[in-house]
């Protein structure tokens, strides 16, 4: 992939009290100026076009104000002014609570407006808890919602960007901050659009008495509708991985088995776990069960070895059993092993993990952010919180079944038995991600140095209502075991730097990594579920699963006896189309119309998937140096280019992994 280099940046001059343009010289008018007046801008034009939400002209900067902790908004009273391009008001409310509001406004190149702001609580005493901002608003004519993204600017989105048919405007924070606290951000941006109407809405959090913070936004035009968002505005993108660095380096992307071991409905008073899905098992011969686990192991080692396809590793998704039934469903917590439970699945489990690792495969595991307390007898007291989002499940270990599963009761001093065991699992508040974190680290620093699993499928990383946890949970696992990939189950953009989010073709998923992710991580990919898409659901998803397999997606699927009839050849086949498509690119000389074709070995050059790319240079001697090239994947499986090939004769195929590390260099060719 090539970027052109964006615009530069030029100085702007203050020709008016209350109007700034930018310098171009030779008396050619600048394509974007704006004017101020007290509550933000007057004026907004781009290439003769207003674009200034008018709205905003006759409302205060500052329209709503919050106390800390107080969920009411009170409209303040302020003394404003505008004087060149500084926008100050000095406001009041809830009967004298002060604060300041300094924007300033200014165009650091011919296309972008820039909006700087100081919020201070100049009030002695009394926090600040929140600030609303209405500047940068735009009305736009012919607004297209298709091919538009409207999405809140904040920790985890870097842009929201508008065409308009004629043009787009993408609007991003200048200056991201890292989460602080955790899972919060200090400042958010959100534009929604709506007809011709497109108001924005700066929010500040938590100003403590005397303080500051700071805040810049940029809002860029240009006249291109179609150019990608990546290229219109490459500083939002790098701001964003600048202060969400990715640190995740995984460059094996064959595809991942899943073994489903247990099964809920097939629980019996003899294999009250469910496992193998056979109800007639009694699990109180260990010893007999051992042997069917490790015979079944062999059985799906030999199924998968029988395959076209090979995988890099196998994911046991139930270890623990299935006792419990939905949504306690998966446990994900190994350590219990420790603890006395499941121990027909404790005396063989190292057997099963070497199995799987003597015959060259990564094994992994499911985890939870999640924890049921497990114990030998109820303890005298136990947490319940009304709000629901703190309460307590215990587990007695050696109670018989449906005498397990207790739920803390209101009083916070006895228990109510689940027989069914669907009582869900401890889940901890949004503001403790601290402890997220730590339990999770127990979680995995147990499995790996039992078994030395190095996939951890995440299951359920949400907070109780639904928001994704913060990406940096996964990225402390990520730094404390570098050798392994985490797949949390919901994720956001920032997630796909430190982690490979899961995706399955359910309501809204995408089934290719999305591309504002990519914008954001260029080498960021996710792991696609493909067991429960077959038929109309294949046919639909076939063309984005083809593609991700070209950018570095991993398939992750059922061993071949859990999927549908003829299933894994219809996987094994899309991997081999994907395969074969990524070893050719084409590139069209933008100077003459030429077309230049190549033909490479990505399929075959490597142990694993690899991508190809072809290099171009004026002599063999500058070909290693050189930063023009074509390559197969690219955003979502292109593998077409222009470029401008003006004297570039030389061209050299060379190919990567998905983590950019060169792999092979092929010889210097001929154009």
């Amino acid at each position: 992939m090539c970027l052109p280099r964006l615009i530069g940046s030029l100085v702007f001059a203050l020709l008016l009290p209350h109007a700034v343009v930018l310098a171009q010289g030779d008396g050619v008018p600048p394509p974007l100026t704006f004017a101020t007046q007290p509550n933000g801008l007057a004026s907004l034009n781009f290439q003769g076009t207003e674009y200034n939400f008018t709205a905003y002209t006759g409302s205060t900067l500052v329209p709503f104000a919050k106390l800390a902790g107080n969920g009411t908004g009170y409209v303040p009273t302020c003394a404003r002014s505008a004087i060149g391009p500084v926008v100050t008001q000095n406001c009041t409310f809830n009967g004298g609570t002060s604060f300041s509001v300094i924007v300033t406004y200014s165009t650091p190149d011919p296309y972008t407006l820039n909006a700087s702001i100081v919020a201070t609580n100049t009030d002695p005493s009394t926090p600040v808890g929140q600030l609303q901002i209405t500047t940068l608003g735009l009305s736009i004519l012919g607004y297209d919602p298709t091919t538009s993204r409207m999405f809140a600017v904040d920790a985890t989105n870097p842009i929201a960007y508008a065409n308009f048919g004629a043009g787009q405007v993408a609007i991003w924070n200048a200056a991201p901050n890292p989460v602080v606290p955790l899972g919060t951000t200090d400042t958010t941006l959100n534009m929604n659009c709506s007809g011709t109407a497109c108001p924005t809405l700066i929010v500040i959090n938590n100003l403590a008495p005397g303080q500051s913070k700071t805040a810049s936004f940029n809002l860029r035009f240009t006249a291109d509708p179609a150019i990608r968002p990546v290229l219109l505005a490459p500083e939002a993108y790098g701001a964003f991985a600048a202060a969400y660095p990715s640190i995740l380096s995984y460059p094996d992307r064959r595809p991942v088995m899943a073994w489903f071991m247990s099964d809920h409905a097939k629980v019996s008073a003899t294999n009250p776990r469910g496992y193998l899905q056979d109800p007639s098992i009694d699990v109180s011969d260990v010893a007999g069960f051992a042997a069917r686990v490790l015979n079944k192991a062999d059985a799906i080692i030999r199924e998968i070895q029988a395959r076209p396809i090979q995988p890099q590793g196998i994911t046991i998704w139930d270890l623990e059993g299935q006792e419990f039934v939905q949504p306690t469903s998966y446990i994900g917590d190994p350590r219990i092993f420790g603890l006395g439970y499941a121990p027909e699945m404790d005396a063989v489990a190292d057997r099963l993990f070497n199995k799987f690792k003597d015959a060259g495969y990564k094994v992994g595991i499911t985890l939870r952010p999640q924890q049921l307390q497990w114990v030998s007898s109820l303890p005298s007291t136990c947490a319940y919180d009304p709000a629901g989002d703190y309460n307590q499940y215990d587990i007695v270990v050696g109670a018989r079944a449906g005498q397990k599963f207790y739920k803390c009761n209101s009083d916070g001093l006895s228990f109510t038995l689940v027989p069914g065991g669907n009582g869900f699992q401890t889940s901890y508040r949004p503001t403790d991600p601290a402890s997220v974190t730590a339990l999770l680290m127990s979680k995995v620093a147990y499995a790996y140095a039992r078994w030395h699993t190095t996939f951890y499928y995440v299951d359920s990383t949400v907070w109780v209502g639904g928001a994704p946890m913060p990406a940096d949970i996964f990225r402390q696992l990520q730094i404390a075991f570098p050798d392994c990939i985490f797949v949390p189950e919901e994720s956001y953009a920032a997630t796909a730097g430190v982690a490979l989010p899961f995706q399955a073709p359910a309501a809204g998923n995408p089934t290719i990594t999305p591309l504002s992710w990519r914008y954001d991580y260029p080498t960021a990919n996710t792991v696609q579920f493909l067991s429960n898409c077959q038929v109309s659901c294949w046919a639909k998803n076939f063309v984005n699963y083809t593609a991700g397999q070209r950018i570095g997606d991993i398939a992750l699927y059922g061993i071949p006896s859990q999927l549908g009839p003829g299933q894994p050849e219809i996987i094994e086949a899309m991997i081999f189309a994907a395969r074969a498509a990524s070893s050719s690119v084409i590139v069209t000389d933008t100077t003459d119309g030429s077309v230049y074709s190549y033909s490479g070995v990505a399929d075959s050059i490597y142990t694993y998937p690899v991508k190809m790319r072809v290099y171009f240079a004026d002599t063999d001697d500058n070909l290693p140096s050189s930063t023009t090239y074509c390559e197969n994947g690219q955003w979502q499986g292109e593998n077409t280019c222009s470029l401008n090939l003006a004297g570039l004769v030389r061209a050299q195929i060379r190919y990567y992994d998905f983590s950019n590390n060169l792999v092979v260099t092929g010889s210097p060719q001929a154009r």
